[in-house]
């Protein structure tokens, strides 16, 4: 799972943090794959506070997790 979160603050509330990406994978006992996730402005677009689509300016954390439990919000 790949979660992503705006590091400039705006001033509309929206999640901190929000799940961008997914793929399932199975790996064997020291087994190792490469995943690749491709991301567009669309993925990190957010309805403003004049209910229009807006992108978030500035830099974007993207982390990477198998399940939202196991990261630090």
């Amino acid at each position: 799972m790949v979660y992503g979160r705006c590091l400039e603050k705006e001033y509309v509330c929206i999640l901190s943090k929000r799940l961008i990406g997914f793929k399932r994978i199975h790996l064997k006992n020291k087994e190792k794959k490469t995943v690749e996730f491709n991301f567009t402005k669309e993925d990190f677009s957010y309805i403003g506070i004049d209910m229009k689509k807006t992108n978030p300016k500035g830099k974007i954390e993207i982390e990477i997790g198998s399940n939202k439990k196991e990261l630090f919000l």
